[in-house]
């Protein structure tokens, strides 16, 4: 698997590298346009001092005023210029001495000032310019032939007009280009050294800018690394943290402040389980001891009975624990969704308390839903139960049903004059019960924790709230529920 510093250097060296690339590639293109116009310019200008010696005479034949102790370059031995100047009727004017061993062809198609690449008549590359000059003459009292003049004694016309008039001059002019191409490998020379350089320069910079630009991600890994199960807090400056990593750091600490709270949860959980089950043990453990004492028949029926009793708690507060096991994972939990009537589902909750000093009272708003009936009707159980059980005085226990913003909520109230706010976040935890309402072993203080767990796995929750000394559990599910026209009231039980 490759590292994210890693998956970061390869990306800057790819971008890097490609910006690199291209910029060569244009610069090798501009370069060679700028040496070439250079290379042109130069010949350009040799050209048109070329164009200044052919003058024209009184008589009329033209001269060519050349010197070669002032143009050297065409009488070099190793790479010499070449020139040749024709007559309008096609005859050479001049040549110059570098072509004894070779020819120049008269340009054809070619416009005036025009270079192109051409190979020499010795053989080697070069470039070629072509001038057509009307020759002038020296006298100051006549004025140009050819309007536009580049120097005192020719003028240059274009390849149209050279075609109309019998005595345009054609010149032309060709040298090696042994020093462009020579140009052009030290430019390239110095290009491949430079990108050597912006390469090693490249590699160290973004080494280094990883390293720095991925340094908070390290330190994150290091606080992470150094979390303690004993301490599931994170020791990490977000005032120093990049903006970047703020959200995953606050995601951890939201994830370590709740594994905290699960984790406090379970050991509670353990402690409770440990204690809920000690006593019936002891108690059991009593029971065989005095029917081994005391084998008398009565005593050992007596200490049958109580070992039966034992027993039957113990399996309720063990079935409970599965329950709540199950219900904690929903992958083992199967949920069957389906159209319930919650007057036939709550009304039978509300029957089976009949006959019980303490009224209850069905209050419907909803008649049907679409949810799981029968973990519907667990959870519903589980806190009228606790309702009925817990509560104090003589006051009535109420459960309604009603919709709420498309959701559906069973809301279960009795008195609570023992509770106080700061109870409410406990009460749906395992086996918490309030020291002032222990009511005997047969109530294992799970039946909320039940509860809270199947709202859990039907997409809903449990939310309790205390108003004036009246305790309110609303379990609200996620789920549509059609709206009964006029709510009915049912008492369930004798005051």
């Amino acid at each position: 698997m490759r590292s994210l510093r890693s998956r970061l250097r390869w990306r800057l060296f790819q971008v890097l590298g490609l910006g690199a690339i291209a910029a060569s590639i244009l610069g090798v293109m501009g370069g060679r346009e700028l040496l070439l116009e250079q290379f042109d310019g130069a010949l350009r200008a040799r050209g048109n001092t070329l164009a200044t010696l052919v003058k024209a005479t009184p008589n009329g034949p033209v001269e060519f005023d050349f010197a070669d102790e002032f143009m050297p370059e065409f009488e070099d031995p190793n790479h010499p210029h070449f020139f040749r100047l024709w007559l309008g009727k096609g005859e050479v004017l001049e040549s110059s001495r570098s072509l004894r061993s070779g020819e120049l062809a008269a340009p054809v198609g070619w416009e005036t000032g025009e270079c192109r690449d051409v190979v020499l008549p010795d053989k080697r590359p070069g470039r070629a310019l072509v001038l057509r000059i009307v020759p002038q003459m020296d006298s100051v009292d006549r004025p140009p032939r050819v309007p536009g003049a580049i120097s005192k004694s020719g003028a240059v016309v274009t390849e149209a007009e050279a075609r109309t008039r019998r005595d345009v001059v054609t010149l032309h002019l060709s040298r090696g280009t042994e020093e462009l191409s020579h140009a052009m490998r030290r430019g390239l020379l110095g290009l491949v050294v430079l990108l050597v350089c912006v390469g090693v320069l490249t590699y160290f910079a973004v080494e280094s800018a990883s390293r720095y630009g991925l340094a908070p991600l390290r330190e994150l890994a290091e606080a992470v690394s150094a979390i303690e199960a004993e301490a599931l807090s994170l020791d990490y400056d977000q005032a120093k943290s990049a903006r970047e990593l703020l959200p995953i750091v606050r995601v951890l600490n939201d994830l370590l402040q709740r594994l905290d709270e699960a984790f406090a949860r379970q050991k509670r959980f353990t402690s409770a389980a440990a204690h809920e089950l000690k006593n019936p043990l002891a108690e059991l453990q009593t029971s065989c001891e005095v029917a081994l004492r005391f084998p008398e028949p009565e005593s050992a029926q007596e200490a049958l009975r109580a070992t039966l009793e034992i027993t039957a708690n113990m399996e309720g507060v063990l079935s409970r624990l599965l329950a709540l096991a199950r219900a904690g994972d929903p992958s083992r939990l199967e949920i069957a969704l389906e159209e319930t009537d919650l007057r036939e589902l709550l009304g039978s909750v509300v029957e089976s308390y009949q006959g019980s000093e303490r009224q209850l009272i069905l209050d419907l708003e909803v008649e049907r839903v679409r949810t799981d009936a029968t973990l519907l009707k667990t959870a519903v159980e589980n806190l009228v139960a606790n309702a009925m059980e817990y509560s104090t005085g003589v006051e009535h226990v109420s459960v309604q049903a009603r919709a709420e913003d498309g959701s559906l909520v069973v809301c279960v109230t009795n008195p609570a004059a023992q509770l106080s706010e700061e109870d409410l976040p406990r009460l749906a935890e395992p086996f918490w019960r309030l020291e002032a309402a222990q009511v005997g072993p047969q109530h294992s203080g799970l039946g909320l924790a039940l509860a809270d767990e199947l709202a859990r796995a039907l997409g809903g929750s449990l939310e309790a709230s205390l108003s004036e000394e009246r305790l309110q559990i609303a379990l609200r599910l996620p789920r549509e529920a059609e709206e009964v026209s006029s709510p009915d009231s049912e008492p369930a039980g004798p005051a």
